[in-house]
């Protein structure tokens, strides 16, 4: 047997594809030639629907006029719907761009499509009456009306934008010049049937296109979100979608090429970009490019995400593949050898399950923590946010000081980052308590109130002077010995050793033991930042609390 040769290698394949020509040469290639309607008709729906997106409607009319009545419908579907029901003013630009082909082309296109879709497009956008039934319009009927060319039917516009009433013109006529039976067809559909039962089959065809693609309903995409018990799922289960073909879905893909949105995330991931990269085999390849697409669309479903939309497909990989590859991290140990014998193994949606439950425990301690951090500062309440969010995020401002963007989890890093950011806001908030600070009913105080840390940083500074550590608030001659102590050279190591050993000692006496090793880091920031606001101030004037903050002051002061 001949070794595959490693040009197969997805990652490859992939920067070919971000290489590639930009949108307008590709479809020059496409459309010209003896082949181009073979070349076009054997793009993937998907393919073809983000070329079209990228290049623009208006310049496609030549790329329509060479698909299959199945590709229209593919891109139609993706194109239009907005959760269960479908957008006209989606769909009228589309009708607009088959009908640039001529009456022809416009009219098979229109026979490819649902017929609910059909009739359910001409009953939105007008009233139609059976003239051979001898139904008649009503008198103080006022709108628009035109009889139909075989004059069996007459008109009712209800249509109240001037682009969709000649549209509808131009709709009717050219069916008729299709094909007169099936224009009666759509109009009879659209005059009787309800329009809840049109509307209600066509999603329904169009869910079960969507699933052949790998498109699920959101309760089905929830099962990439189910938690699992990490240690439930092994290196070499063989659940991987290519290790057996009982593993793999009815409706999982088998993609020989991603759409373009989703090559730029799944490179990005270096852990799991490495571990692609080692699959050589050309079954294996097109099988994990399948099972790439059929996480991505259930994550896609499950955020409620329009799968047309080359930002929610990119963005849907982003988190795909992020937390995908945090389970996979996670498998493996960090070792590549063992995430590449995972990735063989294992199937990237229990991967999925393994990252996304690994995040929710940092979720839950986060919970724990949000009712007494309301008075933390912004950085803090940034972290909080991006935990406790629908699907957890890690905050920039963790390896960014200043940084307010989020982005999802991707690492056994990010978890340690988070997890210890977390254990020292515990600390934070044991401190607080072993102050006698009631920090519930500080989160009920109106604004301006303390800071979460204003009441160690108090405690601090009124140690340093050699008093107990307490929250008190401070007073003026407190705020002078201070300003004396620290001058320009800032606290002494023996005040600095004073002020620690107090806090230390206090919450020895708490028993609080949990985030100790924090504690010191802690000390060290609020005693730097009281040395800084306090260093620079004037010896022969009393301190001005106005002009410093992060500490809790007397009321009256000035």
């Amino acid at each position: 047997m001949s070794t595959p040769s490693k040009t197969s290698m997805p990652l490859e394949r992939f920067r070919t594809a971000l290489a590639s020509p930009r949108a307008e040469k590709r479809l020059d290639a496409l459309i010209s030639g003896d082949d181009a309607e073979e070349k076009v008709q054997a793009l993937a729906v998907t393919d073809l629907y983000h070329l079209i997106a990228e290049v623009g409607l208006g310049d496609s009319v030549e790329l329509l006029s060479l698909c299959s009545a199945e590709q229209i419908q593919g891109c139609v579907d993706m194109e239009i719907w907005d959760r269960d029901l479908p957008s006209l003013e989606a769909f009228m630009p589309w009708l607009a761009a088959l009908q640039e082909n001529g009456f022809e082309f416009f009219g098979k296109a229109w026979v490819g499509l649902d017929a609910e879709l059909t009739a359910l497009t001409l009953a939105r956008l007008c009233i139609i009456y059976d003239k051979t039934l001898g139904e008649e319009i009503p008198d103080d009927e006022d709108r628009e009306v035109f009889d139909t060319p075989d004059t069996f039917f007459q008109v009712v516009i209800t249509a109240e934008d001037d682009v969709q009433r000649k549209l509808l013109y131009t709709i009717i006529e050219d069916l008729y010049r299709y094909d007169l039976t099936e224009a009666r067809m759509t109009l009879m559909a659209a005059r009787a049937e309800p329009k809840a039962h049109l509307e209600e089959m066509s999603y329904r065809w169009r869910s079960c296109r969507m699933a052949d693609l790998g498109y699920v309903d959101f309760y089905e995409a929830l099962e990439v979100f189910r938690p699992i018990d990490p240690a439930s799922v092994q290196v070499g289960e063989g659940t991987a979608e290519f290790s057996n073909s009982a593993n793999i879905p009815g409706e999982l893909p088998i993609a020989s090429d991603l759409p373009s949105p989703m090559v730029q995330p799944i490179m990005g991931r270096g852990f799991f970009a490495k571990a692609l990269e080692a699959l050589e085999d050309d079954a294996e390849i097109e099988a994990m490019q399948g099972a790439l697409l059929y996480l991505v669309n259930r994550v896609l479903a499950a955020g409620s995400l329009s799968p047309g939309n080359a930002e929610a497909l990119e963005l849907a990989t982003l988190h795909a593949t992020s937390t995908a590859a945090l389970g996979l991290e996670y498998l493996s140990g960090g070792d590549q050898e063992r995430a590449i014998e995972a990735l063989r193994s294992v199937s990237l949606t229990r991967l999925h399950r393994v990252g996304y439950s690994l995040c929710l425990r940092l979720a839950r301690f986060a919970r724990m923590l949000a009712p007494r951090a309301m008075s933390a500062d912004s950085d803090t309440q940034l972290l909080l946010e991006a935990v406790l969010s629908k699907r957890p995020f890690f905050p920039e401002s963790l390896s960014e000081t200043g940084a307010t963007s989020m982005r999802p989890i991707e690492s056994r890093a990010d978890l340690q980052a988070i997890a210890d950011s977390l254990k020292s806001l515990a600390l934070r908030i044991a401190i607080a308590d072993a102050l006698g600070v009631d920090l519930a009913a500080l989160a009920a105080h109106p604004e301006p109130r303390p800071g979460l840390d204003d009441f160690a940083r108090t405690a601090l500074l009124r140690a340093a002077g050699g008093k107990v550590a307490s929250a008190a608030p401070l007073q003026q001659s407190e705020l002078d010995a201070f300003r004396d102590q620290v001058s320009v050279a800032g606290l002494s190591a023996g005040d600095r050793e004073t002020a620690s050993m107090a806090l230390v000692s206090l919450l020895d006496e708490a028993g609080v033991v949990e985030a100790r090793d924090s504690l010191e880091t802690l000390i060290n920031t609020w005693l730097g930042e009281l040395s800084e606001s306090f260093a620079d101030l004037d010896n022969e004037t009393s301190v001005e609390s106005r002009f410093l903050s992060g500490l809790v002051f007397a009321t009256g002061m000035a």
